[in-house]
């Protein structure tokens, strides 16, 4: 698999908001920037798929909203990259 690009994975999850931030429903077009720019730093490290997604959601948002769901949704929304 070729790393993503952040730009891309970022868009995806804007459009999915797993971790319902409601940043379509606000226009928040960059929620996901950061999440999506270490997800793809760790996949160009090697990382898993779905390791990367789990740490940088856990480092974004916190262990306690960090749950199974967050991260299958998460994982769900960035089929297309796969």
């Amino acid at each position: 698999m070729n790393t993503p690009d952040a730009k891309q994975i970022s868009r995806l999850l804007f459009d999915a908001d797993p971790m319902n931030t409601c940043c379509r429903e606000n226009d928040c077009f960059d929620e996901y920037d950061a999440i999506a720019a270490d997800i793809s730093h760790g996949l160009a490290s090697g990382e898993q798929l779905g390791h990367a997604v789990k740490r940088a959601l856990t480092d974004a948002f916190g262990v306690e909203l960090t749950r199974r769901d967050e991260i299958r949704r998460t994982l769900h929304a960035l089929e297309p990259l796969c």
